[in-house]
C-alpha cells in the first residue's frame, strides 16, 4: 500500500511540473505571485532576457481594471522575485507604443504587432493573458509569446477567489486609447454596434456558444466560441481547422460566401496552416474553454456570419451556429 501511494505521489508531482494542474490561490496577491513565479521559471528555461506585459482581457476582448492591475502587479513581482535576471519594460513606455499598434487583447495578437514591439522595445518575449469569470472564482491564463516566431512558448495559470477587490476590479471596464485623439469640442461619433447576443448549439454532449465575431481592418474575422463539456467526466475533443474541402471549419457570410478556417487557439493549443490541422483538448466537466477562430479576406460587406465546426470525439460531427452578428 505504501509503495502504491509513493508511486502515485511521484506521478502527481511529475504532472504538476509539466503544468497539468492549475494552481488555486487563496487571494489576489497569492495568485499574482504564482503567475510571476511560473513566468520567471519559463523565461529562465528559454533564456529570454527582456519582456513586455500587456493588459489582460476577458474572453470578449474587453480590458477591465483587473486586467490592468494584473499587468502592473506582474511587472512589480517579476522585479522582486528575479532581480537582475531579466528586464521588464516599464508599463508607461508600453502604453505609448500600444497607441500606434493594433494589439489583440483576446489571446491572439497580430504577428506584425508582435514583431514591431520586438523592434521598437527590444523585447524578445511578450506576456498576454485572459481572465474568465467562473462565478465564485476568476481563472487567469497567461501566455508567453516569442517575438522572433510569434509563437507561444510557455503558459501559466491560476484561480483566484472572486471576492472583495477582485469582484470590484473585474466589473470595471476600461476604455482603450486609440492612435488618434479628438479635440475636446469635437462631435462624438455614434458607433453602430451589432446586436450582442450569444448563439449556442448543443450536440453530442458539448455546448458551443459564440461569444462574438469581429472583423478587423485587414478583413480578418475572429470568432470566440466557448466550448463546454456538459457531462460529469473529462472528455477529449478535437477541432479540425483546415484539412481538406470536407474536413475543415468554415465561415459563411450573409451574402453566401464561404471561407475556410486558417487558425485556431483552443485554450492554449494552436492549430492551423502553420501548425497541426487540428487542436485537441481534454475538457473538464462543466467548464467552458474558449476557442478563437481566424478567417482571412472576408468581404467587408458582410453583416452576419454562420460557423460550421468540424469536431471529433470518437465520431465526427459538425455543429452549425447560424446568424451570428458581425461587429466591426
Amino acid at each position: 500500500m505504501k509503495k502504491s501511494l509513493s508511486y502515485l505521489s511521484v506521478v502527481l508531482f511529475l504532472i504538476f511540473l509539466q503544468g497539468g494542474f492549475v494552481l488555486a490561490a487563496s487571494n489576489l496577491d497569492e495568485g499574482v505571485g504564482q503567475l510571476a513565479n511560473q513566468i520567471s521559471k519559463s523565461m529562465a528555461e528559454k533564456q529570454k532576457q527582456k519582456i513586455a506585459i500587456i493588459d489582460f482581457s476577458d474572453l470578449n476582448g474587453n480590458v477591465t481594471a483587473l486586467g490592468q492591475f494584473m499587468a502592473e502587479e506582474l511587472t512589480t513581482q517579476l522585479f522582486i522575485i528575479a532581480p537582475g535576471k531579466f528586464e521588464v519594460v516599464e508599463r508607461r513606455q508600453l502604453l505609448k507604443l500600444e497607441e500606434e499598434l493594433t494589439l489583440g487583447q483576446t489571446g491572439f495578437i497580430e504577428e506584425k504587432s508582435i514583431k514591431k514591439m520586438g523592434q521598437v522595445l527590444g523585447v524578445d518575449a511578450i506576456v498576454t493573458g485572459s481572465m474568465t469569470d467562473l462565478g465564485n472564482t476568476v481563472k487567469i491564463n497567461a501566455r508567453l509569446i516569442a517575438v522572433e516566431s510569434a509563437k507561444v512558448f510557455a503558459v501559466a495559470a491560476t484561480d483566484i477567489p472572486k471576492t472583495g477587490m477582485v469582484a470590484d476590479l473585474i466589473a470595471k471596464q476600461v476604455e482603450r486609447k486609440g492612435s488618434i485623439t479628438q479635440p475636446a469640442n469635437a462631435p462624438v461619433k455614434q458607433e453602430v454596434k451589432a446586436e450582442a447576443k450569444a448563439s449556442r448549439v448543443d450536440m453530442k454532449g458539448f455546448a458551443f456558444e459564440v461569444k462574438n465575431c469581429k472583423m478587423r481592418a485587414d478583413k480578418t474575422v475572429e470568432c470566440h466560441v466557448a466550448i463546454t463539456n456538459m457531462g460529469d467526466k473529462e472528455r477529449e475533443i478535437e477541432i479540425w481547422i483546415t484539412y481538406n474541402s470536407n474536413s475543415s471549419t468554415f465561415l459563411y457570410d450573409n451574402n453566401g460566401k464561404q471561407y475556410i478556417g486558417k487558425y485556431i487557439l483552443f485554450g492554449a493549443i494552436e492549430a492551423g496552416v502553420a501548425f497541426s490541422s487540428y487542436a485537441r483538448q481534454i475538457l473538464p466537466p462543466q467548464l467552458p474553454v474558449v476557442a478563437v477562430f481566424k478567417f482571412e479576406d472576408v468581404s467587408p460587406s458582410a453583416q452576419s456570419v454562420s460557423l460550421r465546426l468540424d469536431v471529433r470525439n470518437g465520431e465526427d460531427f459538425q455543429p452549425i451556429i447560424r446568424d451570428i452578428p458581425l461587429s466591426k
